[in-house]
């Protein structure tokens, strides 16, 4: 194997070995490959942070998401079935002019999916601050909930302000 992007796998059939069998064995190992990389995202704390903004607190990964956050992210199911019904009521209540109103809230959605976006977000890009900063801290998976158990949303900040502090004093952020 090797570890470029995308994953390479080079396998020597030994004689008489299905070809089948050797494809299978391939998919597996890449597989098992990106399941692990998704174990070490799932486990790794971010810190981020714009020069000049308020330190945002920090959430842990399996916290509650506001509905909003539900719908514009993850699989979108709930964006989906409300836009659905939308359509259904507009359909019956104007027929053929409702299709026009259907498509015409389709394509605002598209033409604003970037701004809606922008909005959820917690940090405040603009031109003046556009660089943001990011810190990632690979834990293993005992360790990253032992690290929510013990460190509480304002310690976490706090930790947060004091690398931000750091960084600010010998990077020039």
């Amino acid at each position: 194997m090797k570890a470029w992007k995308p994953i390479q796998v080079e396998m020597i059939p030994k004689e008489g070995a299905p070809e089948i069998a050797m494809d299978e064995v391939r998919e597996d190992l890449i597989i098992n490959v990106q399941l692990f990389k998704e174990n070490v995202r799932k486990y790794t704390l971010y810190f981020a942070w714009i020069k000049g903004e308020k330190i945002i607190p920090e959430e842990a990964p399996f916290a509650k998401k506001n509905p909003s956050d539900k719908m514009f992210t993850s699989s979108m199911l709930l964006l989906y079935i409300i836009l659905f019904g939308v359509n259904i009521v507009l359909f019956i209540f104007f027929g053929i002019y409702g299709v026009l109103a259907i498509l015409s809230i389709q394509f605002a959605f598209v033409l604003l999916a970037g701004k809606i976006y922008l909005k959820m977000g917690k940090l405040r890009i603009t031109e003046q601050n556009s660089d943001v900063h990011i810190l990632q801290r690979h834990l293993p998976a005992d360790k990253h909930k032992e690290f929510y158990a013990k460190y509480k949303k304002d310690m976490v900040v706090q930790i947060k302000t004091e690398i931000y502090i750091i960084f600010q004093a010998h990077f020039s952020i």
